[in-house]
């Protein structure tokens, strides 16, 4: 029998090449074939592909997601229709560590994230619970951004982006190893104008760097740090109670990782991880007769998070671990509702154990 020639869009390497490997669906590395929920990579060549200029734009190209924005630069993106001010339903990693803050309510500030594109080697996103392993944000799935450094991509770059508006982006990336180490550091500056006749003018600077230290052939240990400062004016126009007006945020991350690997399936990950935001100026509640002033607040996160990676016999492998997280939020007005209860500042500490078996 002859074999059936290959149609017009079909070539040898849709039948032989190796199917993408993917980190977050499960806490454990599968081929994108035999992961147990709905997932969508999207990899390098489609990133430079795409007409994204922000990381928040690259959703758009997910299925299930729509991205919209409030008062000229503030991003709202959703899945399957569900959306607000405050998206905390699906939960955003940066290379496996939780990039989403308190200070505005379990959400997250896009123009704060200490990553742009070219920092980006390929996204991961999970369209349903199954990585609820990665905390309460995980409801209706996750986004997990891998950086061009954990995927093991040296060089340098620079790059410049200008248009109408006002807008400029730059961004200088180098990356190098050194014998046992490797590094990273990269940084970004942008600006722009927005919108006509809306207070929407934002600009905004971060810095990031990256160290990892091969101590021998079963230990790791990695450190990473971030500093960001972002000033918008919120726009809008007039509203209820006065204009809203500018928004300047300056937000730090730092982590360490230690990794113990005996074999395949057989790896110890410790990692201890501390996130601050300060917000001054103001912004508004999801409901408009509501008015909340961010006047000097801030939020502080202290994380532990603990995985164990192990073989249990020819047919089965399991991750399992569990994880530690102290919350402190300060802000005059963030648990005052008409002076009634005026607390400045509260805290709160969670625990979570997860478990997944294949």
């Amino acid at each position: 029998m002859n074999a059936a020639p290959l149609a017009d869009s079909e070539t040898e390497d849709d039948f032989f090449s190796e199917y993408q490997v993917v980190l977050n669906a499960t806490r454990l590395r599968q081929p994108v074939e035999t992961v147990p929920a709905a997932i969508t990579v999207l990899d390098r060549e489609m990133i430079e592909a795409s007409s994204a200029t922000t990381i928040p734009e690259l959703l758009r190209y997910i299925p299930g997601f729509q991205v919209s924005y409030l008062g000229g630069n503030e991003i709202i993106p959703g899945f399957h229709g569900i959306a607000d001010e405050y998206a905390r339903r699906t939960q955003l990693l940066i290379d496996g560590r939780p990039a989403f803050n308190q200070t505005f309510a379990g959400s997250l500030l896009w123009s704060t994230l200490p990553v742009s594109l070219d920092d980006i080697e390929r996204v991961e996103v999970v369209r349903s619970p199954n990585s609820a392993s990665y905390g309460t944000n995980a409801f209706m799935g996750s986004i997990n951004f891998v950086t061009r450094v954990a995927a093991g991509e040296l060089g340098s770059s620079v790059r410049l982006d200008a248009g109408s508006d006002d807008l400029v982006m730059t961004n200088l990336r180098h990356s190098g190893r050194n014998e046992d180490a490797d590094y990273s550091r990269s940084v970004r500056y942008e600006k722009g104008s927005g919108l006509p006749m809306r207070d929407d003018d934002m600009q905004g600077a971060f810095l990031n760097v990256y160290g990892g230290w091969q101590i021998n052939s079963k230990n790791r240990l990695e450190l990473s740090a971030g500093y960001t400062k972002d000033q918008e004016w919120i726009g809008g126009g007039l509203v209820f109670w006065g204009r809203l007006s500018h928004r300047q945020t300056i937000s730090h991350y730092q982590q360490v990782r230690w990794q113990h690997i005996d074999a395949v399936d057989d790896e110890w990950q410790l990692t201890l991880g501390h996130n601050n935001l300060d917000v001054e100026g103001a912004g508004r509640h999801s409901e408009p007769v509501w008015i909340h002033y961010l006047d000097n607040d801030s939020s502080d996160r202290l994380s532990l998070d603990i995985q164990r990676v192990q073989r249990v016999n020819d047919g089965v492998r399991l991750a399992w671990g569990g994880s530690l997280i102290h919350d402190t939020i300060k802000g005059k007005y963030y648990y005052t509702i008409y002076d009634y209860w005026p607390h400045d500042e509260g805290s709160m500490t969670q625990y979570s154990l997860f478990a997944n078996a294949e």
